[in-house]
């Protein structure tokens, strides 16, 4: 969902299709990622379903550090290093 469009989420659990607007995603991409249990998922017989706050954890898991960051850790390793 874009920013613009983004509801606030009040349900534990989303769908394949509410997942996919959640994360941004097509949902070949989540089905993809369940297959190969990259992300998160609950299967009650046919039904996927998703938690909420796993998703939220995976996103954060996936965070790419920027380069200020990543200077940073190097600079505090370097000086402990030197210590």
């Amino acid at each position: 969902m874009q920013k613009q469009e983004q509801k606030k989420i009040t349900k534990p659990f989303l769908n394949v299709v509410e997942t996919s607007e959640y994360l941004g995603l097509k949902r070949s991409t989540i089905y993809s990622y369940t297959s190969k249990k990259g992300i998160p998922f609950y299967k009650i017989r046919r039904v996927i379903l998703f938690k909420v706050t796993e998703l939220d954890e995976f996103i954060e898991k996936h965070r790419i550090k920027s380069s200020a960051e990543i200077e940073q850790e190097a600079l505090r390793h370097f000086i402990s290093e030197k210590v």
